[in-house]
């Protein structure tokens, strides 16, 4: 592992003016943070817009006014323009959201929709953009296997073997 660029809370859209969004994943720091003094990455694997679905960010822009930081679908390809033009040499996958569970919970049960927006909205976003962008896509939410959570979101250390273990799976050529 080179670099994880994780944030605690933080989404792909942003309130501000590009580049001053941090920690925004669409922001300048985050999209050319990806790399250390060392070395450059060979595969980037990005896993991002849980918190946009979370706090009811709007997927898809339906008007020019929405062409903007604030709506998940132009923030997103921003966000993976911006990582294609930093790391040009890289092979670059973006992921489907997931449904989870919580093992220590088991009233538990998974909202396919939050704040009005149904998580397909938002994983119709990534595989568009992954397409538009010549990045692979690693549908997480295809395969249907959810993995366990600490809160409904953050995988526990088991959540995120079965995430690793689904990407690997989906990158070696699994359906």
């Amino acid at each position: 592992l080179l670099v994880n660029n994780s944030w605690s809370g933080s989404r792909v859209t942003s309130s501000e003016k590009p580049g001053l969004e941090f920690p925004a994943a669409c922001s300048i720091q985050r999209t050319y943070g990806l790399h250390t003094e060392d070395g450059m990455p060979d595969v980037i694997i990005v896993y991002i817009g849980t918190n946009d679905w979370g706090y009811g960010v709007k997927p898809i822009g339906d008007s020019e006014a929405d062409a903007c930081f604030k709506c998940f679908d132009f923030a997103y390809a921003h966000m993976m323009h911006d990582i294609k033009m930093n790391y040009p040499d890289a092979e670059i996958y973006c992921c489907t959201l997931n449904k989870t569970y919580m093992s220590s919970n088991s009233l538990f049960e998974f909202p396919e929709n939050v704040c009005g927006y149904n998580i397909r909205e938002y994983n119709y976003v990534i595989r568009k953009t992954a397409s538009e962008t010549g990045c692979g896509i690693i549908d997480l939410y295809s395969l249907n296997t959810p993995y366990d959570s600490i809160d409904g979101s953050h995988p526990t250390s088991g959540g995120m073997k079965t995430l690793a273990d689904m990407m690997i799976y989906l990158i070696s050529g699994g359906n």
